[in-house]
């Protein structure tokens, strides 16, 4: 966000703009927390304190307890269940690493920028076609990037866009409809799905007092935050580390996660059993494990022993397809 600041310039009522239309959107929505349950005003805003200059705590996403689920399947097969609501994905893309071959990228120029176009050519809509938006927002000034980089404006002309915008539930572009997670809460490594839930109650007309007219398309994005060159690559760096300091260092830290600890002996030993388990259960190099769980050292174990066995892709050449516009 400095960074950002320092290229473009950031005008903070931009980012207060973003948090309290959020908080107004999760007034609405039975599922936020009870906590953000109360308005938001600008003034709330700017007396919130500093986290890391100049991002304030109300810039922030709320970690809480909660999960997703959806159900995806063929149109014929959701008929034959006797299902009437559906939406259709129309266009996906995805990139994993971006720049992760340069040693000091630019850290303003996200993936968006780069899947945007394909999204838009698969689907054939542009930013203007777009009914809403319900972007992953762990940080107000995520969004704001989003826009540019999703074509609604020019790159540094975020903070005019989103002043000059009309964002509310009943506006041009409605954005996070629900409160998105900065205001309804960010359920562990669920949290990506709280907006693409968000998206398909809105377009199956259960927005309630949140409801947007005609919903009949959203553009809806989700972030991860682990980099790496492939399924390969990473497995057997982490198998060198593990084997080598169990070895060398057995007690010492590996891990830390709150109160938890762990030494590279016990951590080495858990990621073997969980590995093993994995195996056991069918994954092999190139699937795609999806974890729902609270985000805590059993993760970070999971993750290692994923990428240990070369599953958490994908690649170019394993990628899937899902939904990321839906109609």
């Amino acid at each position: 966000m400095s960074r950002y600041h320092h290229q473009y310039g950031i005008k903070p009522e931009a980012l207060g703009k973003i948090a309290v239309i959020q908080r107004e959107h999760a007034l609405h929505n039975e599922n936020a927390l009870a906590k953000f349950k109360t308005p938001l005003t600008m003034e709330d805003y700017f007396n919130s304190r500093v986290i890391a200059d100049p991002l304030r705590l109300l810039d922030c996403v709320m970690f809480c307890d909660g999960a997703n689920a959806f159900l995806v399947t063929s149109e014929k097969r959701a008929r034959a269940l006797g299902l009437r609501k559906m939406v259709y994905p129309t266009a996906y893309a995805e990139i994993t690493n971006l720049h992760g071959d340069r040693s000091c990228p630019d850290i303003t120029e996200t993936g968006f920028s780069v899947i945007a176009p394909l999204i838009y050519k698969q689907s054939g809509l542009s930013a203007r076609d777009i009914r809403m938006f319900q972007p992953y927002d762990d940080f107000t000034i995520a969004v704001m990037m989003q826009f540019e980089d999703f074509g609604f404006c020019e790159r540094g002309q975020g903070s005019g866009f989103t002043l000059a915008t009309d964002l509310s539930r009943t506006g041009t572009l409605p954005l996070n409809t629900g409160g998105g997670q900065i205001s309804a809460g960010q359920p562990g490594l669920a949290s990506g799905g709280l907006n693409l839930a968000e998206a398909v109650r809105q377009m199956f007309g259960e927005g309630g007092g949140r409801q947007v007219k005609d919903a009949r398309n959203a553009l809806v994005t989700g972030i991860a935050g682990i980099q790496r060159s492939g399924p390969f690559e990473a497995s057997m760096r982490l198998d060198t580390i593990f084997r080598a300091q169990a070895v060398r260092h057995p007690e010492e830290t590996a891990l830390v996660c709150g109160r938890d600890r762990l030494s590279y002996s016990e951590l080495d030993r858990r990621v073997l059993n969980l590995a093993a388990g994995l195996l056991k259960l069918g994954a092999k190099t190139g699937d795609r494990l999806v974890i729902y769980l609270p985000n805590g050292i059993e993760l970070v174990e999971l993750l290692y022993a994923a990428f240990s066995i070369g599953v958490i892709g994908p690649d170019k050449a394993h990628r899937p397809r899902a939904a990321i516009h839906l109609p």
